[in-house]
């Protein structure tokens, strides 16, 4: 037959009745306290809070305008921009005066130049040698009658007819050192001056002009001997 231990069963409840009995005491405490703060709460004056008073603003001060001195100020700020202006005009219109008369003085100079492309012609005409009175005249018989194309014809005949005439006299004519003779053809700078041969070679030879630094190469055919 079982026996039944009923020891342990006993010690079993009476520590689940002591662990009831704690928290039910436990429960009853945290009661209290809760119940102790809600009448101290109840029983503090409420604190009402005052609204603070709004700071007066400060007050600008009203700023007067002198509407006369306003006046008299944008009077002369006015003055001082019209004679301004007018300094600039005088300037710019002196400036344009200036270019204009610089302008007007090269058209001048042109116009006195002639074209560009004459200025050969013209440094040509000036190295040509002087005509005589008899040749001028007969010059200016040739140029106011003939025409352009009848002047060029007898320019070249004229050309051949002068050399065909220094080949002639040229032909067997020899000339001596020291000999003074006169330029009839090649360099026109030279063409009617005299000189002196400083060297004579058969076909060409060698004359010193005066008032020229270097003797003058020339064939024997543009010059011929000045007679006594």
């Amino acid at each position: 037959m079982q026996t039944i231990d009923t020891t342990n069963s006993d010690s079993k409840a009476s520590k689940l009745s002591a662990l009831d009995r704690a928290l039910e005491m436990a429960k009853q405490r945290a009661a209290v306290r809760a119940a102790t703060v809600a009448a101290e709460a109840a029983e503090a004056p409420v604190k009402s809070k005052t609204p603070k008073e709004p700071k007066p603003k400060a007050e600008k001060p009203v700023k007067v305008v002198d509407l006369a001195a306003q006046s008299e100020k944008e009077a002369a700020r006015a003055e001082a921009k019209a004679k301004l202006e007018a300094q600039r005009a005088e300037r710019k219109a002196a400036t344009e005066a200036k270019r204009a008369a610089a302008k007007a003085e090269r058209d001048s100079k042109k116009q006195q130049r002639g074209p560009v492309h004459m200025k050969k012609v013209e440094k040509a005409a000036a190295r040509l040698p002087k005509l005589s009175q008899d040749s001028q005249q007969m010059f200016s018989t040739i140029t106011g009658t003939l025409g352009l194309v009848d002047m060029t014809i007898l320019a070249l005949h004229m050309q051949h007819h002068v050399r065909v005439q220094q080949t002639a006299a040229a032909h067997g004519r020899k000339f001596t050192n020291g000999q003074r003779v006169r330029f009839v053809g090649g360099d026109a700078r030279y063409i009617g001056q005299t000189g002196e041969i400083d060297q004579a070679r058969n076909i060409r030879c060698f004359v010193t002009v005066p008032g020229v630094t270097k003797p003058v190469y020339v064939f024997t055919s543009d010059i011929e001997p000045v007679e006594g």
